[in-house]
């Protein structure tokens, strides 16, 4: 779990920086200037090209769950989150507010490994209707991997966050003119990203819920 969370935290450190934050601009609704819709442009994107086959997830996730961010770059702060808004037997349904006007749900098979959990998906503008999204099956690894360009150093420490003391390993990853940091809380729930450094970017855990109610309003789902 931790290598993974490990993995999890360059991978978002790469994507966070790619976009600016968790957030893109805009009125906070992810629509952009001149009326157009970023929220709706990144849910299209999503539905035609699917979303990856794992997310990081605890081994017991409670229904209200939650873990909500603040990020702070150039352009402002916005909220982003990871909530479990189901949980029947092995299965788990987990929300990701991306802080861009658009909620993406996995429906995870806490049976099955960490690197191909999800077995179906969904996305929507937040607080709307779900719409299925295809879930693309793992990339298998062919030839041997290109030499990495950056280098990864790991200590133990704690953080303060949301009221709480959390032990963590952090993480630091130096690439040429860039460098990036994060915690990764030893005991936490989701991806265990407490806090993450990176390229003029600052994300941080704000709040932990256990009383969330869902980011998407399944009950207007159209049933057959």
């Amino acid at each position: 779990m931790k290598t993974l969370c490990g993995m999890l935290a360059i991978a978002t450190m790469f994507a966070l920086s790619a976009c600016g934050g968790m957030g893109m601009g805009g009125d906070g609704d992810g629509n952009g200037g001149g009326g157009y819709d970023a929220s709706k442009a990144m849910i299209d994107h999503f539905k035609n090209s699917g979303v990856g086959p794992a997310v990081a997830c605890h081994a017991d996730p409670q229904e209200g769950q939650a873990w909500e961010f603040t990020s702070k770059t150039a352009a402002g702060e916005s909220g982003s989150g990871w909530m479990c808004c189901k949980r029947d037997g092995n299965t788990a349904v987990l929300e990701n507010d991306t802080g861009q006007g658009y909620v993406i749900a996995y429906q995870v098979d806490l049976t099955k490994p960490a690197t191909a959990n999800v077995v179906k998906a969904w996305i929507g503008k937040k607080n709307g209707t779900p719409e299925e999204c295809k879930v693309n099956p793992p990339v298998e690894a062919t030839g041997d991997a290109p030499p990495a360009n950056y280098t990864t150093t790991t200590e133990d420490g704690s953080i303060n966050l949301a009221g709480k003391d959390w032990a963590c390993t952090i993480t630091t990853t130096k690439g040429e003119g860039w460098e990036s940091k994060s915690w990764i809380a030893k005991e936490g729930w989701f991806n265990c990203i407490v806090k993450m450094e990176s390229a003029g970017m600052e994300m941080w855990l704000a709040n932990v819920r256990t009383d969330c109610t869902p980011w998407l309003d399944w009950a207007s789902m159209k049933t057959e």
